[in-house]
């Protein structure tokens, strides 16, 4: 064993187990993992040098941003939000603390940036700094190809109204499940539980969803997907608007949508060209190697 340090980000101020999901794919490309990082606490001294993968939403505390001098990132799949308070609109966004003078330079140091979507790599073009769109590592799931597909029809995190009439539209029962998980306590449980929806996902026959962290993982793992959302122009939202079939709340309460579950068509392919480009950036990441 080398003497490097890896380390996977863990998510104790998130409900979302769409970030557990993210780390997920992110511990495919560690030799292995020696220690759980905060996202929220980057700033503080690890003790020694880490290796890791800093992806997905940045960032719940600002204030902890940019990460200590001891972490040596392969900094891809990442999102800034530029959403404001509504509580407090006068506050800065997370995007615009990020961005100031000393995180600019931190990601100028630790590029090129993959930037998980079109708005996120605009802010980095904007302020100068090397960036590509990567989109999200959860596109490099990988299914058990041993996994039955016998799970039927699964519902995640849907309006009440769009799953009353899902369950018009099909003679089987649906399973619901959700990303919003406020009673499991602990990383290692944590990531157990987002394992256990990845199974769900990969058994389903055919998955109805609003989540983004749901849809990007049934492409990778060639479970058929409907992406179901009443923000089609959110700019988090506009991978899963492009690289999945997708349709509004509306139209799928009303039959406009045009997916037959019954025989659900195969997922769009697009993915793929991310998938393969995240791929070989993280096999290919010095700092990953050990």
């Amino acid at each position: 064993m080398s003497g490097k340090s890896f380390g996977l980000l863990t998510y104790p101020m998130s409900h979302n187990l769409g970030d557990e999901i993210q780390s997920i794919a992110a511990r495919r490309f560690l030799p292995r993992v020696d220690r759980l990082v905060d996202r929220d606490a980057l700033d503080t001294d690890p003790g020694r040098d880490v290796a890791l993968i800093l992806n997905g939403w940045f960032l719940q505390r600002p204030r902890h941003w940019p990460p200590h001098p001891r972490f040596a990132p392969l900094i891809t799949s990442f999102h800034l939000d530029a959403k404001r308070s509504r509580r407090a609109p006068w506050r800065h966004s997370a995007a615009e603390r990020l961005l100031r003078p000393g995180g600019v330079a931190y990601l100028k140091r630790h590029g090129p940036i993959g930037a998980r979507d079109p708005a996120t790599l605009a802010m980095l073009h904007a302020h100068g700094i090397e960036s590509y769109h990567s989109g999200c590592l959860t596109l490099t799931l990988q299914r058990d190809d041993a996994r039955p597909r016998d799970g039927g029809i699964v519902a995640c995190d849907l309006a009440p109204d769009t799953l009353a009439a899902l369950c018009r539209r099909v003679s089987q029962p649906v399973t619901i499940t959700t990303h919003i998980d406020t009673a499991t306590i602990g990383p290692q449980h944590r990531f157990a539980a987002a394992q256990s929806l990845l199974n769900t996902y990969a058994r389903a026959e055919v998955v109805v969803t609003s989540r983004l962290h749901c849809l990007l993982p049934c492409l990778a793992l060639g479970t058929p997907v409907l992406f179901v959302t009443s923000h089609p122009h959110q700019p988090r939202l506009e991978p899963a608007m492009r690289l999945g079939h997708a349709c509004t709340d509306r139209d799928f309460i009303a039959g406009r949508d045009g997916y037959d579950l019954a025989a659900p068509p195969p997922n769009p392919t697009a993915f793929t060209e991310f998938r393969d480009l995240l791929i070989e950036r993280c096999a290919s990441a010095p700092q990953l190697a050990d």
